[in-house]
């Protein structure tokens, strides 16, 4: 199996550092020895987003914004286990972006 790590470099992925705890909220929560919950990481990395998908952002930025997200419940995962190459099998990786009503051209990434 090939080192995430290295992965990401080739893909010139880097991790932000993970987000602060929020509200009552953990952002990792252990449930016995091998899986781990996260929850609540919003795609801030760069400062605050506010705005839904097909209203105050195109779809270009919204894919951005769905890989902040992305990048934030990494960067939780990591701080949690200190490895990202522990991962053996995502049990369910999801993230959410809001979209306005009218807005039907969510891409499925």
């Amino acid at each position: 199996m090939k080192d995430v790590y290295e992965i990401m470099k080739e893909q010139n992925i880097k991790l932000p550092k993970a987000p602060e705890k929020g509200g009552l909220y953990s952002p990792a929560k252990r449930f016995g020895k091998n899986l781990v919950y996260i929850s609540g990481c919003g795609p801030v990395i760069d400062g605050p987003v506010k705005g839904v998908f097909g209203k105050e952002f195109t779809k270009e930025e919204g894919l951005e914004i769905a890989r902040n997200a992305m990048l934030n419940v990494l960067a939780v995962l990591e701080a949690e286990i200190g490895d990202l190459n522990k991962v053996k099998q995502p049990v369910k990786i999801l993230t959410f972006v809001a979209s306005d009503n009218s807005f039907d051209a969510q891409p499925y990434v």
